[in-house]
């Protein structure tokens, strides 16, 4: 197995180019809970090196050193073992039933839960999100792939996870192909490859001007009414101010990808010097 040297810190913000911080963080909150406004028309590893030779065979039982805790252990789905006060894993199977991943882990003594959650069909098969929680002491969870750099969508691409902390609960979200109706759960912007919207920026156009084009591609769309500052750095969103009508001279500052069939455009009923978003003109931020 190849040395995995460039294991990633998880991280829970996914966007497109190089989004300030605090709107970052607002529009991964803001694609994670849905609001009902339709269109009238319609390196915690880093530098970890893995070494050794993993058991190959489908299935091998627990190995028990001295009566200590058990060093590894295998299924069909996963391989487990102990690295000092570090557990790591391969996941050798990405649409194994989510018990074999947590039996894996419990014979080793750590409660660790990798759920499949409904995605864009560019992340199918990705790993979404890690964590660790339960209140413990030094709870850390980190990832990575083998080879290191592959993409997981690839066969021959490896997820490699950590995880220690004693007593820590730790969670992984993987993602799955998404049944029709099923809100995605990863932020994704709709206008990138892959997107409903691909090929079509619209921030920074009105909504007049991008309804239309949307709605021709037999999209649904779903608006977010956000509150910019005035500077443009940064916005919010008001839960108890999105049933106001939208109008067609509303600017349109992101689309993204809701579900399948539905777009979601952030709008605001004034234009401010700066996508609030990105802190600057998209396409000049997404440049570096």
């Amino acid at each position: 197995m190849n040395d995995l040297k460039h294991l990633a810190r998880v991280r829970d913000e996914e966007l497109s180019g190089r989004a300030s911080g605090a709107g970052a963080r607002t529009l991964l909150a803001s694609i994670m809970t849905e609001q009902p406004r339709r269109s009238r028309r319609g390196r915690w590893l880093t530098a970890a090196a893995i070494t050794g030779v993993l058991a190959t065979a489908a299935v091998v039982a627990p190995v028990v050193v001295d009566g200590g805790p058990s060093q590894s252990y295998a299924n069909s789905a996963i391989e487990v073992w102990r690295d000092g006060d570090t557990l790591r894993a391969r996941i050798k199977d990405m649409q194994a039933n989510e018990k074999r991943y947590e039996e894996a882990f419990a014979a080793m003594g750590a409660k660790v839960r990798l759920d499949r959650v409904p995605v864009t069909p560019n992340k199918v098969g990705s790993l979404i999100r890690g964590g660790s929680g339960g209140g413990a002491v030094g709870g850390r969870t980190g990832f990575g792939t083998d080879p290191a750099g592959c993409l997981l969508t690839s066969p021959d691409c490896v997820l490699v996870i950590g995880v220690s902390g004693v007593g820590t609960e730790h969670f992984f979200l993987v993602g799955r192909q998404a049944e029709p109706g099923e809100t995605y759960q990863n932020p994704a912007t709709a206008t990138d490859e892959g997107g409903q919207l691909a090929d079509y920026p619209v921030d920074e156009k009105t909504v007049g001007t991008v309804r239309p084009v949307i709605e021709a591609r037999g999209l649904e769309i779903v608006y977010e009414i956000i509150e910019p500052s005035p500077d443009g750095q940064g916005f919010g969103a008001n839960p108890k101010d999105q049933n106001r009508p939208v109008g067609a001279d509303w600017v349109v500052w992101e689309a993204m990808d809701l579900r399948q069939g539905v777009v979601k455009l952030l709008v605001s009923e004034k234009r401010v010097a700066k996508n609030p978003i990105y802190g600057g003109r998209k396409s000049e931020v997404s440049k570096g």
